[in-house]
């Protein structure tokens, strides 16, 4: 399975905010940073910073985190307000308890290693905080999608790359979260021909993730299909949003905890060794004097544990 690289098609990501309607998470994501007053918030996974523009509105200091410097550029411009940092889901570059909101959307998928990173969300919310993440779940058999009719595989790696809710919610239990629950939070039912969805972009490799983790042939090999049965694309998605919070009396983890999901491989990725990130150039997160620079907010300081030495596991 291919892994995406968000660097190269960061330019035309935002494209996919003008042809999806999206009221359903922002109205999601503004009720769960609203439920405590002025939090400070982090996304994890922030991308070009679409949703850290929302949740600037209801936070007295938003931050994000996103591993691909192109994305990070385009957020600083979206999200002036934000804080925007460069490191990984695993090992986020916050102190223990600095945050009161932690979440992600349609990113969670990505992480390499998604028990680290839930790991890592208990370990930066302080007690009585929340953390949220909103995606698909392939594991549930109720939603049609054209790309899983037309590029099978995707299918197959949608279950890998995605954690089943359930799972999920066993995983955020298990690490002291007081409470864990999904809905869904939109509903996403649509129908276009093909000359229309053609024309929008629907079928560029670019225009979802599930298109750039399947191989070359299979990716021809279904645009031959569709370029010969021409067929009206229909889909009927959900987006599921689980949240869990931490009791105001949580205290901090002093052992490892081992997750439910670390057992189950199948819906893990591997987590890429140094040398693969520097074969397929990517590039390690730079030191705390590199990302500071050109920031305002001062706040960073007092929010973060950046030393210069403690970079090396960040790629």
């Amino acid at each position: 399975m291919t892994r995406v690289d968000y660097d190269s098609i960061a330019a035309d990501y935002d494209e996919r905010y003008a042809r999806n309607d999206y009221r359903g998470v922002a109205d999601a994501l503004t009720r769960f940073l609203r439920t405590t007053r002025s939090p400070v918030v982090l996304e994890v996974g922030c991308g070009t910073g679409h949703w850290l523009a929302v949740a600037a509105s209801a936070s007295s200091l938003v931050t994000g985190v996103d591993r691909s410097w192109e994305m990070l550029r385009r957020a600083r411009r979206a999200a002036p307000r934000a804080l925007i940092v460069h490191g990984t889901a695993e090992q986020l570059p916050w102190a223990s308890q600095s945050m009161d909101r932690v979440f992600c959307i349609n990113a969670f998928h990505h992480f390499a290693d998604k028990a680290a990173f839930l790991r890592e969300c208990r370990r930066v919310l302080r007690p009585g905080g929340a953390f949220l993440t909103v995606a698909i779940d392939p594991h549930i058999a109720t939603d049609k999608w054209w790309i899983y009719d037309y590029f099978p595989t995707s299918l197959e790696a949608d279950r890998r790359r995605y954690a089943s809710t359930d799972l999920l919610r066993r995983d955020l239990l298990d690490l002291g979260f007081a409470a864990a629950s999904t809905e869904v939070v939109q509903h996403m039912p649509a129908e276009r021909s093909f000359d229309v969805a053609l024309a929008r972009g629907s079928l560029e490799r670019s225009s979802t993730s599930q298109l750039m983790v399947i191989s070359d042939a299979e990716y021809e090999s279904g645009i031959a299909r569709l370029r010969k049965d021409r067929p009206v694309l229909r889909s009927d998605l959900r987006l599921y949003g689980t949240v869990a919070t931490l009791s105001a009396r949580a205290a901090r983890l002093t052992v490892p905890v081992i997750l439910r999901s670390e057992a189950t491989k199948d819906l893990l990725f591997t987590a890429r060794t140094e040398n693969e990130c520097h074969a397929q150039g990517v590039r390690r997160r730079p030191a705390a004097s590199e990302i500071n620079r050109g920031l305002k907010d001062q706040n960073l300081k007092a929010l973060t544990t950046f030393e210069s030495e403690s970079d090396a596991h960040h790629t």
